[in-house]
């Protein structure tokens, strides 16, 4: 477990000395419930997106063509044919246990048959290539099928490259595709078992169609439900769902021919992007975290109820794209600031009540471009891969590892109080029950809060971990190449059944318990 940045204090008078300096406020209280169980959380929960697409399927031609598909945005080195050592090193201290490929509207127009074989020119970056990275990091893959190229039968064809065995049986005719992946370096099948249809395609493809209706997509999604399941019935497919009239459009005709709903969530402070210009970044991302509650749970509440009305039956949902949703750059970007890591931490949060059943969500997405949690401090394209290329870390970046080494297998119930506190707790603890992990979000922008935290498990330690992701403000970004938001690790001594503890204004806090011994 490494530590970044200043030692965090954690003698109890300092820590109350610090609550007072902030401005006054209510003192909180967190009660553990430990030995009252929620549910499990699903590793598949902390997944990322991987680019693999061709950006000039609706874009200009430009730079990024070779970055997307041949180097799948610095995760894969196409010279050397194998996966960035210093990415997949990122990606299991990430915990990434689920990517999605080949990523977002460039699937709009992907040809899966163009990213296979040896005499590619460009799509260097494809799918078995993908799948060399999902290999050598255990990641479960998701594939997402283009809705507006190729049809049912391409589709077909793709799962039979990926998981037929390769015997001659040849189970959709035409040509051998299991001959072709072992002729392609993969004798045995790659037995992916999750795929989407299609990627927002309400919005059209960028290109001549503007707009898609749901009982277009519904009808077009139950011909590739069955010629995919034809070849393999065991995979599971997703249909994407967006808001309560497409939802019922779509569910109204395919009903139980789903495997799970699949939404995307990308809060704001709802306001435009001049208007964003001229808040201040307290104000920005304080709108921002109430909009997590107010406006995406009860989606996500709406949607699964939705889904089981239809299906007539309780389906999983899917987000296979979330982030703090904000286009802009100046002053700084803020999709990669302290504030849009708190916003990700909240979003966690919720996506594991088991009331929602998410089954996967995808953090869009993984590296450099855009939205990258981690970005390379030298040029990913024209780096020389006999030596290491250094990663910086964005402050997403360490949400997610704060949530691998910090956070147990079986979710606890627990309790806040008073709910205007600006705290929310996510609680947890190991298979053998021995460690209690809480996350908590401090969401007020210029209070630090004074919290008791007790435990109705009075087995608890008489000493703890603690892990503060924070930095001099919410708007705070490490892309000047520096440390400026940093996880802060330490002890407490004396802790009992009941403590105080202050948790730092605009912070995401991990904190570890271990039992005493009997």
């Amino acid at each position: 477990m490494t530590t970044r940045g200043a030692a965090v204090w954690f003698i109890a008078g300092i820590i109350l000395c610090a609550c007072s300096r902030a401005q006054a406020g209510e003192r909180a209280a967190i009660r553990i419930h430990a030995q009252k169980e929620a549910g499990r959380v699903s590793d598949m929960v902390f997944g990322a997106n991987f680019i693999g697409y061709d950006p000039s399927t609706y874009e200009d031609w430009g730079s990024d063509f070779k970055g997307y598909a041949d180097y799948g945005a610095g995760v894969w080195d196409p010279k050397q044919r194998r996966p960035v050592t210093e990415a997949m090193e990122l990606v299991e201290k990430a915990g990434v246990r689920a990517i999605r490929f080949p990523g977002g509207c460039g699937a709009h127009w992907y040809d899966w048959k163009a990213a296979i074989g040896a005499d590619r020119k460009r799509f260097l970056f494809g799918i078995d290539e993908f799948l060399r990275t999902c290999e050598e990091t255990g990641a479960v893959p998701v594939i997402t099928v283009s809705y507006f190229t190729g049809n049912e039968s391409d589709a077909a064809d793709l799962v039979e490259y990926l998981n037929s065995s390769n015997n001659g049986l040849n189970p959709n005719g035409g040509i051998d595709w299991a001959a072709m992946r072992a002729r392609n370096g993969h004798p045995e099948p790659y037995g992916v078992a999750y795929f989407e249809f299609g990627n927002e395609v309400w919005h059209g493809d960028h290109r001549a169609i503007r707009s898609v209706s749901p009982e277009a997509y519904a009808k077009r999604f139950l011909a590739y439900w069955r010629a995919m399941k034809d070849v393999h019935s065991s995979i599971k497919i997703g249909a994407i769902l967006c808001e309560p009239k497409w939802d019922r459009g779509v569910m109204n005709i395919i009903r139980d021919r789903i495997d799970f709903g699949i939404v995307h969530m990308y809060p704001d402070p709802g306001v435009n992007s001049k208007e964003i210009s001229g808040m201040a970044a307290q104000e920005i991302f304080s709108r921002t975290l109430e909009r997590v509650g107010s406006i995406y749970e009860p989606m996500l509440k709406r949607t699964a109820g939705l889904v089981q009305e239809k299906a007539g039956k309780s389906m999983p949902l899917a987000v296979t794209e979330y982030n703090a949703g904000f286009i802009q750059d100046e002053p700084v970007p803020y999709r990669h600031s302290l504030g849009a890591a708190l916003v990700n931490a909240e979003l966690l949060r919720i996506m594991m009540k088991p009331e929602y059943r998410i089954m996967m969500a995808n953090y869009w997405q993984f590296a450099n471009s855009y939205w990258g949690m981690a970005y390379a401090r030298d040029d990913y394209m024209g780096h020389d891969y006999t030596v290491p290329i250094e990663y910086i870390m964005r402050p997403n970046y360490f949400v997610y590892e704060l949530y691998k080494d910090h956070f147990g297998a079986v979710l606890v119930d627990a309790e806040i109080m008073p709910s205007t506190c600006g705290l929310s707790v996510n609680q947890s603890k190991s298979d053998d029950g021995n460690s209690i992990y809480l996350i908590v979000v401090n969401k007020n922008m210029e209070r630090d809060v004074d919290c008791t935290i007790e435990f109705d498990d009075t087995a608890v330690v008489d000493r703890a971990g603690v892990w503060v992701l924070n930095g001099g403000s919410v708007d705070a970004t490490n892309e000047a190449g520096g440390r400026a938001v940093c996880v802060a690790a330490g002890e407490m001594q004396g802790v009992d059944s009941v403590f105080s503890y202050c948790f730092e204004r605009h912070s995401v806090t991990a904190m570890e318990f271990t039992r005493k011994d009997p």
